[in-house]
């Protein structure tokens, strides 16, 4: 693809702007190529606080854009909303659960006849906190993922500290003020996660569900130098690390799986009794 566009005569004496002014034509042609072929769903996860009377409840919300490369006009954007019970923290038990739910039952991605993604491309996108997201143990999930579903290409990126909202901070924005109108205007409370999940289901266009636990702490070693990365890439052995998203950027590091103790969560994972949902590594066990 070229990008037609000429210089203005206004610039031709203004070295440094015509050199801003290539650049952008530079990556005006290069963006079109970032986009991966095939079926690609670009998902964004973010943690938030839905309060209700007296007290407030953990919610993951999953944003994700599905489009297909080959039909520009297939595009489809969801928000999840996956609300806890009092006293539940935003952790990465929560997040291993809950994703796993949301991968197999709930995004629509997921087909129980072939056992297979119908898609070809999965981004995540999510803040660097080390509580729950920038973690070893959330990679080590995610590799868990790329293992049953091979055929799928498989990245998880980070946005920089600081830098701003993303399209879950307004959808949990949009969710809290529902249920605060709602309460005005019906003159009820809310107060339990039923009635919140109930609530966002009838009066928004989220699709909202119980948030689901793995039982147990789980432990991989740490993997050193994880702060500093901004996008990890994922195989069969190993993933790639980078230190910034953009395309084209040389591996920092690469970490293979059974360094970092794969084998400790696959067991952990088999055996949990309460994580029947977060069964991406053997999703023939789902009804």
């Amino acid at each position: 693809m070229s990008i037609m566009y000429d210089t203005p005569a206004s610039l031709n004496n203004e070295p440094s702007l015509i050199k801003k002014l290539n650049n952008a034509k530079d990556h005006m042609e290069l963006f079109p190529a970032q986009h991966h072929s095939g079926k690609t769903i670009v998902v964004v996860m973010d943690f938030s606080q839905v309060q209700t009377q007296g007290d407030f409840r953990q919610t993951l919300y999953i944003r994700s854009y599905r489009y297909n490369h080959d039909q520009p006009n297939d595009f489809t954007p969801e928000t999840h909303v996956y609300v806890s019970d009092k006293g539940v923290k935003n952790y990465i038990r929560f997040v291993i659960g809950t994703v796993s739910q949301w991968l197999i039952k709930d995004s629509g991605v997921y087909n129980a006849t072939t056992k297979k993604l119908n898609v070809n491309n999965m981004i995540f996108w999510t803040d660097g906190c080390g509580k729950h997201f920038k973690m070893a143990t959330n990679m080590m999930f995610f590799a868990e993922i790329k293992k049953c579903f091979k055929d799928v290409n498989l990245s998880y990126n980070f946005f920089a500290s600081y830098h701003g909202f993303n399209c879950c901070d307004s959808a949990a924005a949009y969710s809290k003020r529902t249920l605060n109108v709602y309460q005005r205007n019906n003159d009820i409370m809310i107060k339990t996660t039923d009635i919140i999940i109930k609530t966002l289901n009838e009066q928004t266009s989220q699709n909202a569900f119980k948030n689901n636990l793995v039982s147990q702490k789980l432990k991989v070693k740490s993997i050193k130098g994880i702060k500093s990365f901004h996008k990890i890439c994922f195989n069969e052995e190993g993933f790639k690390t980078y230190l910034c998203s953009t395309p084209g950027q040389p591996v920092h590091k690469y970490f293979k799986y059974d360094e970092i103790g794969e084998s400790d969560l696959c067991d952990i994972m088999y055996r949990d009794q309460y994580a029947k949902l977060s069964t991406v590594f053997n999703p023939t066990h789902l009804n």
